[in-house]
């Protein structure tokens, strides 16, 4: 399968996009993004706003990935993406000498949230590798997933895990490792972190 867009609004320059995604045997799936947007910085980023001016152009980001289903319906996936707006070492090394001289309560060491809330990633090019369990399994679920940031080589592992209690009651455990300096991207964040909750569906 294969498919693309283009799209313009009005005062606004163009987005361009494509993707395609192919079928090997039963159980291998090979598959792609890439896309041209205009460039910006982290402009809502307080901690550097005022030091990096805002990227001009077009920036490329672009996915590849494989993913491989066994037979008991789990799934092992591997991808590499490469984001163009992301920070290069330059403003990176800025960036994290000014994040270790903000207080606790100032700005985390984190990218400028989307529009969906979401953090988005600081650098240029990651390795993401993720294994997880049959998604049509309705008692149990669980993945793990590993991703390096390949610019500067940290790396961060997440464990997560739910079971089905009840239709309405799930219980989920989850548990974050980070690896790297303090001037990298993972490495800053905390070092680790482990949650265990429950759920509860009213309807």
């Amino acid at each position: 399968m294969i498919g693309g867009v283009l799209g313009k609004s009005r005062g606004k320059s163009s987005f361009t996009g494509g993707h395609a995604q192919f079928s090997v045997g039963d159980a291998w799936l090979l598959y792609g993004e890439l896309s041209s947007t205009p460039s910006s910085a982290f402009a809502n980023d307080v901690v550097v706003a005022q030091s990096t001016s805002r990227a001009t152009g077009r920036s490329t980001l672009a996915t590849v990935g494989a993913s491989y289903t066994f037979e008991g319906g789990a799934s092992l996936a591997t991808e590499y993406l490469h984001d163009g707006r992301g920070y290069g070492k330059d403003v990176q090394a800025s960036y994290f000498s000014r994040v270790a001289n903000v207080p606790a309560s100032g700005s985390p060491a984190t990218g400028e949230a989307g529009g969906d809330g979401a953090t988005r990633l600081l650098g240029r090019d990651y390795l993401y590798v993720l294994l997880q369990s049959n998604l049509q399994d309705p008692a149990t679920y669980w993945r793990a997933s590993w991703t390096v940031n390949l610019q500067d080589r940290s790396r961060q592992l997440l464990l997560y895990g739910e079971h089905s209690l009840h239709p309405q009651a799930v219980v989920f455990a989850s548990f974050l490792w980070n690896a790297g300096g303090r001037s990298t991207e993972f490495g800053a964040v905390v070092r680790s972190t482990a949650t265990v909750g429950f759920k509860f569906f009213l309807l």
